[in-house]
């Protein structure tokens, strides 16, 4: 009996000494890289855990995708965004770029919806994906570092269509793995045709470009949008034509939810205030003023909707109490 009783204090013991640490090294949120809609998201999370819930430091730091469900099952960072087909494939394993489960991944909140959206200049002549292997186009193409959704789906996007990187390089093009501001640069300059985002409608870096070049977003086909959905998890968008200008036309693409994710290890109790927190009226107008999609999508009856993977047990709570969740 004693000794399950010291078993029993020591556990209460190591939980009070991992909340304590978590409080005490600071609760990092790893987001998108800059110049995107993500990392504002995070460093207003930030802001909001350092205002709100004493003892706790939180800053935001840039990553990507990919990368922050790793940082987040390593516990390198407490919070972090993805995708839901991302979510899908690291909780269950055996999906790319995950082979095996990430054993400690959680999931706390929907954001809103993004979209994969493959912009060329107008003036490349572009209208469709599979034009490029048609025309054997010298494509210089910009999108995020590897170990972001981005950069995955291109890969996908290409393979589907036949098309594979030393492809563009052979024909003359170049694949530049960059930020999007720095993308968005790299077309104003000349320097780059194609810009591919896995991010908001409309984006900022594509309504930039747009300021001084015409830009259209390519149409990916219903087949292959179709098959890469069954695939690995995405849905299926129409692109409607005038979203940027010079997009003259309605472009089949693909999307899915921000997520975002926790390291299950971390306290009930604060993830469940940070929950509380964010779907607050407060926090839904704080990270709503960043960008309209957010504004719209981010509603606590939406945010526990299609996470692809199992929620916290402290943002489950939250969920049950505020009536979203039964």
């Amino acid at each position: 009996m004693l000794k399950r009783f010291r078993l029993g204090l020591l556990a209460i013991l190591i939980v009070c000494l991992l909340g304590l640490s978590v409080q005490a090294a600071g609760v990092v949120i790893t987001m998108g890289p800059m110049g995107g809609t993500m990392y504002p998201v995070g460093a207003v999370i930030a802001d909001m855990i350092m205002e709100n819930i004493p003892g706790t430091n939180a800053n935001p730091v840039v990553g990507g995708s990919i990368t922050n469900i790793e940082l987040v099952n390593k516990g390198e960072c407490q919070i972090g965004h993805t995708t839901t087909e991302l979510v899908f494939a690291a909780v269950n394993g055996g999906i790319e770029p995950f082979d095996e489960p990430r054993e400690n991944i959680n999931t706390m909140a929907k954001i809103m919806s993004q979209y994969v959206q493959f912009a060329v200049a107008a003036d490349t002549g572009l209208t469709s994906v599979k034009e490029i292997k048609e025309k054997r186009y010298p494509l210089r193409i910009c999108t995020n570092p590897k170990g972001n959704i981005a950069e995955l789906t291109l890969r996908r996007l290409l393979e589907a269509n036949g098309i594979t990187y030393d492809d563009i390089i052979s024909w003359g093009g170049k694949i530049n793995y960059v930020s999007h501001a720095d993308g968005a640069s790299l077309i104003k300059d000349g320097h780059a045709d194609a810009l591919v985002l896995y991010t908001s409608m409309p984006a900022p870096a594509y309504q930039e470009i747009a300021l001084s070049k015409p830009i259209r977003l390519l149409d990916i086909g219903e087949d292959v949008a179709e098959q890469l959905a069954e695939e690995f998890g995405y849905a299926v968008f129409n692109l409607p034509k005038g979203t940027y200008r010079g997009h003259d036309q309605d472009a089949v693409s693909l999307g899915g939810g921000i997520i975002l994710v926790v390291d299950k290890r971390l306290p009930e109790d604060l993830i469940y205030n940070i929950t509380k927190l964010i779907n607050s009226p407060e926090g839904q107008k704080r990270i709503g003023s960043i960008h309209a999609d957010i504004e719209k999508d981010f509603v606590p009856e939406k945010a526990a909707q299609a996470l692809g993977g199992p929620l916290h047990p402290g943002a489950e709570r939250y969920y049950r109490e505020a009536g979203i969740l039964q």
